[in-house]
């Protein structure tokens, strides 16, 4: 989980552009599957200090209503947060309770892919190999991660 360690301190930030654009690496990461740094960015507070700095940096009013305490869980185990993981997203008796695909939501779904494709395309964006689907709501936060890092 490489945004959780890469997003700069803030006073490094030097324009929302920048830090809306870490906003979007970190969110973007943590809707992947977990691993074994992202429960100790959660073990040590580091995931909710850096949400709750970037948040604040962009608009205070972003943070009415968050509760970043399962963010900082000093008790979190990374099997029971996979298996949760897989449960919400990934499988289930029938299908998931809340797929990240948008193609799945709106569908069909080899269509809503190939309009990403294109529109990734268009910026001059190429998919990786091993990267979720183009209508993958990791794959959209990346994208967006671009734009504002360009920005």
């Amino acid at each position: 989980m490489s945004a959780v360690s890469d997003v700069p301190a803030i006073d490094a930030l030097d324009s929302p552009a920048s830090a809306l654009s870490c906003l979007y690496a970190l969110v973007g990461e943590c809707i992947e599957y977990p691993d074994a740094e992202l429960v100790a960015s959660i073990r040590d507070g580091r995931l909710a200090r850096q949400l709750e700095q970037l948040l604040r940096y962009l608009d205070a009013r972003l943070l009415e209503g968050i509760d970043l305490q399962p963010c900082a869980d000093p008790g979190i185990e990374l099997e029971p947060l996979a298996v949760e993981y897989t449960r919400l997203f990934d499988a289930g008796p029938k299908g998931t309770l809340c797929t990240l695909n948008g193609g799945l939501h709106v569908g069909p779904q080899m269509k809503m892919m190939e309009e990403a494709v294109r529109f990734y395309g268009h910026f001059g964006l190429t998919l990786a190999e091993h990267q979720e689907l183009p209508d993958h709501l990791t794959t959209q936060l990346n994208f967006l991660h671009f734009l504002a890092y360009g920005e």
